[in-house]
């Protein structure tokens, strides 16, 4: 192949000898930098370890009935693709349906993309590669969740076999399927797809071998969604497939009232505010870091994303966490190369500054409200609703509804929602598919056990018409079996009267 229009892949020289592995055998090199990658994800990811966010329970409960035998779209209604749900039920059919096995999915998704993130930067600047792994698990702790933990993961697998090493075709149809898997997972991911297409278009030179390349990356592209769709065609549920991933999400987006869009764009954007100033600059000034990083390519990548995040209109803070990669490429690059000539000290010292601010800024926008806001899972209070319901004799064929509050009560019960739609968000809030409908009809299925969780703190999102439908509903149909209260929350069983 040959040189491409943003600059050829550097070949490598040898470490200088200031680098952090002097010494090291080449083979061992990897498994260092893999190891220290991991410990580091985890240590970042420890503190939320036993905080859930709002669609934790969720996700292990979609993951715990896949293992049953009940699929996504069958037994859960959700709008995005169903392979991260695939991959959290392989986890948990191997460590069971528990908040430490999500965490343990998102350590592992974001030290992937981790490894593959310093792959893209190490072959042209080893010290900047570093600091850019060490700040990519923050920013993802702060705005990401375990579904981006396991988008970017393949995402950065795709640009890192678009960005480095020899072009062919074998490269770029690994870089389709992985864009495909990650289109799997969300269907948006299609936006990425043309990031990594235009890297490969420029890297790839003459006219043939680009035709070559491009054609092998779309080719491989759909194969991962087509076999996830035959899956359901051959369970008979296509239309329930079709029904959520496509129609339903399609209304998600459009439903999203763009004034609700800009405030989660500026609440999200303000942790990597510092990192998108600095890529600003790095692009009026291309001469600095062009030598180091295919700047135009990763540039034209950054701005991908940030069209695709205006495109989908997007209401949740996670929507942001595919811009960070590309920012951090090029703010770490540009901050090494503006001190380069003045030595190694300097260099690092520059990165550790901005490495702080930048960490300051995601903490103090967006991190510690996060940490406050989200809640500790009260074990204590799952383990007396687990007591409670085993009191009343439940089957095996009973149900159980969570109403304002998350899915880990059919978790320790092993019960299953009444319908497949049963996140809280889905049956509270006015969702494109869901909302009020939804709520009539889980009650309307008359489970048997209803949990009422915090009563006294109600989402946002509640109307009045939902509050007057579970409360007519446990009125006329429950009694009150179980209460209970502790240090971090509250909850009232209901059983349905005979």
């Amino acid at each position: 192949m040959s040189s491409s229009a943003v600059g050829p892949a550097p070949t490598r020289t040898a470490a200088p000898p200031h680098a952090p592995w002097r010494g090291l055998p080449d083979l061992a090199r990897p498994f260092v930098v893999v190891a220290a990658i991991v410990v580091w994800t985890l240590l970042v990811n420890l503190p939320t370890f036993a905080r859930q966010d709002a669609d934790d329970a969720f996700f292990l409960e979609v993951a715990r009935l896949w293992t049953e035998g009940l699929p996504p779209y069958v037994a859960a209604y959700d709008v995005k693709g169903p392979a991260g749900f695939a991959f959290l039920a392989a986890a948990v059919a191997l460590l069971g349906p528990t908040l430490s096995t999500l965490k343990i999915v998102a350590v592992v998704a974001s030290s992937v993309a981790g490894a593959a993130l310093y792959r893209i930067a190490a072959t042209r600047d080893r010290v900047a590669a570093i600091a850019c792994v060490a700040l990519y698990p923050i920013f993802m702790v702060v705005c990401g969740d375990v579904v981006y933990q396991m988008i970017n993961a393949t995402l950065l697998v795709a640009f890192a076999l678009a960005f480095g090493g020899p072009l062919g075709r074998r490269r770029a149809a690994a870089a389709g399927l992985a864009i495909g898997l990650a289109c799997a997972i969300k269907q948006t991911c299609v936006i990425d797809a043309l990031a990594v297409a235009y890297v490969l278009w420029a890297r790839a030179g003459a006219k043939g071998d680009r035709l070559d390349v491009l054609a092998a990356f779309a080719a491989a592209t759909p194969i991962v969604p087509a076999g996830f769709f035959l899956y359901y065609v051959w369970l008979g549920a296509a239309d329930a497939f079709i029904a959520d991933v496509v129609v339903a999400a399609w209304r998600r987006g459009a439903d999203v009232a763009l004034g609700a869009a800009l405030s989660s764009w500026a609440d999200c954007l303000f942790p990597a505010s510092v990192v998108l100033i600095v890529a600003a600059a790095a692009l009026t000034r291309p001469a600095r870091p062009g030598g180091r990083l295919a700047l135009r390519a990763t540039a034209v990548w950054l701005g991908i994303e940030a069209a695709g995040l205006a495109a989908q209109r997007a209401g949740c803070g996670t929507y942001v966490t595919p811009l960070i990669a590309p920012a951090l490429l090029i703010a770490t690059q540009a901050v090494s190369a503006r001190f380069e000539a003045e030595g190694s000290g300097r260099r690092a010292a520059a990165l550790a500054v901005f490495g702080a601010v930048a960490v300051w800024a995601a903490m103090a926008g967006r991190g510690l409200a996060m940490l406050e806001k989200l809640p500790r899972v009260d074990d204590l209070s799952l383990r007396q609703i687990r007591t409670a319901v085993a009191a009343t004799g439940p089957r095996r064929d009973d149900r159980l509804l969570v109403v304002n509050g998350a899915a880990f009560a059919n978790i320790v019960t092993d019960l299953r929602p009444p319908t497949p739609i049963f996140h809280w968000a889905h049956i509270l809030c006015d969702f494109p598919g869901a909302g009020l409908p939804a709520l009539v009809a889980d009650l309307g299925a008359r489970p048997r056990y209803v949990v009422f969780d915090d009563p006294d703190r109600r989402p946002v999102c509640e109307s009045a018409a939902y509050a007057d439908a579970i409360r007519v509903a446990l009125a006329s149909d429950y009694s009150l079996a179980a209460q209970g209260r502790t240090e971090l929350s509250s909850w009232e069983l209901f059983e349905r009267t005979p």
